[in-house]
């Protein structure tokens, strides 16, 4: 794949220096593992068993406005699980998690067996590596009136910098609210009603409206 680099748009969410916007030079060429990039810590949920240890990054690299792609996966590939009940508790959780540790999550999506959440470190003191266990701990409390628990450890892939580009990270958060298509779960993702974006303060901001990512880069430039 070979990128052209457009005007500049404004000053990076990573606030180090200006963001430019990425797009292809040939039309749709982007296929969603181009997207993501293939890096040691970049998993799939799978059928195996989960590892005793999955690596991580330094520390550093889950600090300040870090931005993350999360997959959670359930023990055993559980379901039954996932309800709408679950689903708002899990909500007030997320929020709880996002003002306490400084973040927000621009999309997420509950599948039947895993989860995916897209978090961005929102100042210079968020880290995720406290938000993710505290999140995983009080959600796996939800989980077991269920019979139900995480898998040992969250998959993650931090975001390298020409992944955080607008265009780039725009079609990242596609790629995670199409999963229910992609399984077959629904015909349209916007009819899959565990797929949504949390940001602390904007209780009206809603990841299906059509002017949702210009009100999130606002937002965004504006922290």
């Amino acid at each position: 794949m070979i990128w052209e680099r457009t005007k500049i748009v404004g000053r990076s969410f990573h606030g180090l220096a200006p963001a430019a916007t990425l797009r292809p030079t040939q039309k749709d060429q982007l296929a969603p593992q181009e997207c993501l990039g293939s890096t040691p810590n970049m998993s799939a949920p799978n059928d195996e068993a989960a590892p005793d240890h999955l690596p991580r990054l330094a520390a550093g690299a889950y600090q300040g406005r870090a931005i993350v792609h999360w997959t959670l996966t359930l023990q055993n590939r559980g379901r039954g699980w996932l309800t709408e009940s679950f689903h708002q508790s899990f909500r007030w959780l997320l929020l709880h998690g996002c003002a306490r540790y400084q973040m927000a999550c621009p999309v997420y999506c509950l599948m039947p067996d895993h989860a995916h959440l897209l978090i961005m470190g929102w100042t210079p003191d968020s880290d995720q590596r406290l938000f993710m266990p505290w999140l995983r701990k009080h959600s796996n409390l939800l989980l077991k009136t269920s019979g139900h628990i995480w898998q040992k450890q969250a998959y993650d892939h931090v975001l390298r910098p020409y992944e955080s580009d607008r265009y780039a990270f725009e079609t990242l958060a596609k790629y995670i609210r199409e999963n229910p298509v992609r399984a077959n779960l629904v015909r349209e993702p916007q009819d899959w009603k565990y797929t949504q974006s949390l940001v602390p303060g904007y209780p009206e901001l809603h990841v299906w409206a059509e002017d949702y990512w210009l009100r999130y880069w606002r937002i965004v430039a504006a922290a």
